[in-house]
């Protein structure tokens, strides 16, 4: 059978026809510039998936377009809308189409950026200002095991929760490692690397220890960390039971007690107590404890925050972005939510 230039000529110039085309390949380019992710196999299902829907994806935009925006017939500008609209649908889908992976997903490690986690997590916090610091395993970035409770024996330390994947941490880096340099020999400091807060498919939620050891070392080497880095385990034990919160703050004593609790770390606050510690020679009993469990994130605010979310949920991946847009609403409903 031969076709005829007539025939390619009205087909190819059926907006029916090269819409979904059109839009395929934006979602196509799209999805190999932002990454293909650390599981392929995840990955492949989610690009078949959107892949299957995009005709009836399509099919909705075409309609849309043609009643909305031109209704004598189909234009420039429903062609141009409707496969704008159809990108936007179909990178949307792209996004929150994977599959959950049953070896490795769980409710603490979620492949999916999503506020709720931390509200019912937040329920599950075991320390308190003023109490004992619990002791558990932590791991160094060469994977050795660091008990915890050896930390603070000689003298008070600060520990700071944080990951490659949030914006929150990364604006306190730079006054976190000043007052790490300022009480040098007074107080140790310390992050330790928790869950993803905004996983994406460079940076994706856990799935073993070796590899969040790797996302601990490229922390500690883009962002140039002075302070000693250590890493919870995969399951979250210390993370869950101090609060599970994505920036918190803890100064512990040198007698295992919790002299400051911030759910959102505060380095001003922060040094105000470390003062006070320090001047009772490290104990916490000695002075009224400090927290701060309903504080909103501190920093710098405004573009300063704008342009680290953007650095930093761009390194992760777009789905990282994707969920911080969408999850938006929910963030500024209440002072507390998590960023």
């Amino acid at each position: 059978m031969v076709i005829s230039p007539s025939i390619i000529r009205r087909l190819f110039g059926n907006p029916v026809v090269v819409l979904p085309l059109g839009a395929g390949l934006v979602v196509v380019l799209l999805s190999v510039v932002s990454g293909f992710g650390a599981d392929p196999l995840v990955f492949n299902q989610r690009f078949l998936i959107f892949l299957i829907s995009m005709p009836f994806v399509v099919g909705i935009c075409v309609g849309m377009g043609k009643r909305f925006w031109n209704p004598s017939g189909y234009g420039f500008l429903a062609w141009l809308g409707s496969t704008v609209l159809a990108a936007i649908l179909s990178l949307v889908a792209f996004a929150y189409t994977a599959p959950a992976d049953p070896a490795a997903f769980s409710d603490y490690n979620y492949s999916h950026f999503d506020r709720d986690a931390y509200v019912t997590a937040n329920s599950l916090r075991r320390v308190v200002a003023g109490g004992e610091a619990l002791p558990y395993t932590v791991y160094d970035l060469q994977g050795n095991d660091v008990p915890l409770a050896t930390l603070w024996r000689e003298r008070p330390v600060v520990i700071e929760f944080g990951s490659v994947s949030c914006p929150v941490f990364d604006e306190q880096i730079s006054p976190m490692e000043k007052l790490a340099k300022d009480y040098r020999g007074q107080a140790d400091f310390y992050v330790v690397y928790t869950r993803e807060a905004h996983p994406g498919q460079n940076y994706s939620h856990h799935r073993d220890l070796n590899q969040k050891i790797s996302y601990a070392r490229d922390l500690q080497r883009i962002e140039g960390i002075e302070r000693t880095v250590l890493i919870d385990d995969v399951v979250g034990n210390m993370h869950r039971d101090y609060g599970a919160w994505p920036n918190s703050a803890f100064i512990i004593g040198r007698d295992g007690r919790i002299a400051f609790l911030a759910q959102w770390n505060e380095p001003e606050k922060l040094k105000f107590r470390l003062d006070i510690l320090l001047q009772d020679d490290g104990y916490a009993a000695a002075s009224p404890a400090v927290s701060l469990i309903e504080n909103s994130p501190s920093g710098g605010g405004g573009l300063s925050m704008l342009e680290s979310s953007q650095r930093v949920l761009g390194r992760a991946g777009f789905a990282a972005v994707a969920d911080f847009v969408i999850g938006f609403p929910k963030m500024i409903s209440g002072s507390s939510d998590p960023e």
